[in-house]
């Protein structure tokens, strides 16, 4: 019945069918009819019945014939009962990240006492001794080939109390000297990850790991797997992932400080150990993930390294006895080597990410440089958004020294629990002094050593990471970008990617501040030769004053070009446009008035000793000339118009004043187009 599918019911009831017409039927065509279909029908089920058994293939677990050659020189008894296997040769063989320095060797044999699940004879007791002082004694000539040191089972703690020579109460066991390299594994460590909100990468280390804890679970008898970080920076172990059928026995924490459990010794000690007879008693000691008793006997936890550090512990815990030996340390070795290239390969591609959109920054820079309407505040916006893509943050700003109020402030901010712009920031005793007075990186977790991070108004954290950049040119610093971790310390990786855009963005800055110098000692427009901003601003004030001293009038007029959205997303093209119509308006005034471009769009006219009848006069003979001269750009003939706002110095006017009435009458031409508004 197995190998019928619910498809062969249509050949089973035509089957039926012919044989109640064969056999009850009288008429002898509806018999010859019914015993065809008998017939075809039972080939067809013949024919699809075998084809599924020659698809059917018989599977059954093989059985393990392979072991791991380690050797095991500490045998440890505690006064509970609980015994620990402590393999000294696991780092010498598994932290290497290269296989063939140091390969694992698998020697084919036949079931040793070692494998054995069988009770241990009288004459294998006799030899744990050995084991326990850490002799590296030759194998007996009837041992098998697998170990010079068998690892001995269900020894009684008064047995082997017995057995242990008196020195073994003061020998300190041996433990291999490791090398703790300052790794920033941060990204990785740090508690609090969204699904949602980490990187790609994070999230593929996290889906592979828990793979390999679940074939973990699948192919060893064990009921809980765990994975821990080990952070020796703050001497804590860190929960990573956890696969348990008792998963609500597990503690809700995830951060563990390091202690006496077994965990601990591993991470410390750099040892793959075996925990035997686990007392109930003392399970939450042993085992510290547990807050109650679940049962568990037996325990096998081996040390993941990087770098010939260890940065992380790989564990599996069972409710049976001796359920782990050397083949279950060598399975984890190989599992806590494949998550070792998994850490590796995760902060290669989180440093490809992060390289990316630091270059895609610097980029977005470079373009912003070139816009002629480009200003501080603009490369302060793109530093704020770069910084924020950049890094996970729960608050990111800006600070800059304002000249006009002569304070350092933050003049953009994003973040509910940063301060807003225009904030002041103190310079005695805050952290991003040090960054704005010596151009120096400032991190610190909490900021204990300092009052404040950066003003008296600021809120107060009591957790969290800050990290303030400079915004330096060569000698020079013109402020520092400041962010605040959302999920603690910042990796080294992103303080270096936040020293990178801050050092480009103050190079922009620079450059800006020197443009502004530049343009300011000039009087000149670069295009048109015209007065530039601010000599338009001085020459308008000394007119204003020579006007009023001669009581002749004064008339200002400004000229803007009409909207064209195609040479608008054009700069060159719109330029010429501006340069040629700035040539129309020159040849058509006298030497003594005066141009100036006051912005990219928009020219002021001067016309000393005009009326502001005559100054219309003239500037629309200007605007009927500029309509009527077309104009080639780009291969197209255009007709181009120009809207004039013109007002007339009047009593006590200032300079700005009478230059904000010719603008406010320059809006309303606009709206119109092509025509002259007096201000009146």
């Amino acid at each position: 019945m197995r190998y019928l599918a619910p498809s062969d019911a249509v050949f089973i009831v035509c089957i039926l069918g012919g044989l109640f017409a064969l056999v009850f039927l009288e008429e002898v065509p509806v018999r010859l009819i019914g015993a065809c279909i008998v017939l075809l029908s039972g080939v067809f089920l013949a024919i699809n019945v075998s084809a599924r058994m020659r698809e059917k293939v018989a599977w059954s677990r093989p059985k393990v014939s392979q072991t791991v050659e380690l050797a095991v020189r500490h045998v440890r008894s505690s006064d509970d009962g609980t015994k620990r296997i402590v393999f000294d040769d696991f780092a010498t063989t598994f932290s290497s990240e290269e296989t063939d320095d140091s390969p694992v060797t698998f020697r084919h044999s036949t079931p040793s006492p070692v494998q054995s699940q069988q009770p241990s004879t009288s004459s294998q007791k006799e030899e744990l001794p050995h084991s326990r002082n850490g002799d590296s004694a030759a194998p007996s000539s009837d041992s098998d080939e697998i170990s010079s040191v068998r690892i001995k089972r269900k020894v009684s703690s008064a047995h082997a109390q017995q057995d242990q020579p008196p020195q073994e109460q003061t020998a300190q066991p041996s433990s291999p000297r490791i090398k703790h390299v300052q790794l920033s594994l941060a990204s990785l460590i740090e508690e609090g990850f969204d699904d949602a909100a980490i990187s790609e990468p994070r999230r593929e280390f996290a889906h592979i790991l828990k793979g390999v804890m679940t074939i973990l679970r699948s192919t060893m008898n064990a009921r809980t797997t765990t994975f821990f970080w080990y952070n020796p920076e703050r001497s804590e172990l860190v929960l990573e992932a956890s696969i348990s059928d008792v998963a609500d026995s597990l503690r809700d924490q995830r951060k563990f400080p390091l202690g006496e459990d077994i965990i601990s010794h591993i991470a410390l000690e750099g040892q793959a150990q075996i925990v035997c007879d686990i007392q109930q008693s003392a399970e939450c000691d042993v085992l510290p993930y547990y807050y109650q008793a679940t049962g568990a006997k037996s325990f096998a936890g081996v040390p993941v390294y990087l770098h010939k550090s260890v940065v992380g512990v790989l564990a599996v815990d069972s409710a049976e006895n001796d359920a782990y030996d050397e083949q279950t340390i060598g399975v984890l070795g190989q599992c806590g080597r494949l998550i070792s290239m998994l850490v590796q390969s995760y902060t290669a591609k989180y440093d490809l990410q992060q390289h990316a959109r630091t270059l895609e920054t610097i980029v977005h820079f470079r373009r912003m440089l070139q816009e002629p309407s480009c200003s501080i505040n603009d490369i302060v916006q793109a530093l704020v958004q770069a910084a924020v893509t950049l890094v996970e943050s729960r608050g990111t700003g800006v600070v800059l020294f304002v000249p006009e109020r002569d304070r350092w402030e933050i003049v953009s901010s994003r973040g509910d629990q940063v301060p807003p712009p225009g904030t002041p920031v103190e310079l005695a005793e805050t952290a991003i002094a040090k960054t704005l007075l010596e151009g120096s990186v400032v991190q610190c977790q909490h900021c204990q050593s300092f009052r404040r991070r950066y003003a008296a108004t600021e809120p107060t954290r009591d957790d969290g990471f800050f990290v303030a950049v400079p915004l330096r040119a060569l000698n020079e610093n013109y402020g520092a970008l400041f962010v605040e971790s959302t999920h603690g310390r910042l990796s080294q990786q992103d303080i270096a990617a936040l020293e990178i855009i801050g050092e480009h963005a103050g190079m922009l800055i620079a450059q800006m501040v020197l443009r502004e110098r530049v343009e300011g000692q000039s009087l000149l427009d670069d295009n048109t030769q015209t007065y530039n901003a601010g000599a338009f601003q001085q020459r308008l004030a000394e007119e204003v004053e020579r006007a009023r001293d001669t009581s002749a009038p004064l008339s200002i007029a400004v000229l803007q070009l009409d909207r064209y959205k195609a040479f608008e997303q054009n700069p060159l093209a719109y330029e010429q446009l501006v340069e040629r119509a700035t040539d129309i308006v020159r040849s058509l005034l006298r030497p003594y008035h005066i141009i100036g471009r006051l912005d990219r769009a928009v020219l002021g006219i001067l016309l000393p000793g005009l009326t502001l009848e005559q100054a219309q006069m003239l500037v629309d003979h200007i605007r009927r000339k500029i309509a009527g001269t077309p104009q080639s750009i780009e291969g197209r003939t255009v007709v181009v118009t120009v809207s004039v706002g013109v007002a007339h110095l009047n009593g006590n006017d200032t300079p700005q004043t009478a230059l904000d009435h010719a603008l406010t009458a320059l809006h309303q031409a606009l709206r119109r187009s092509n025509t002259v508004v007096l201000y009146s």
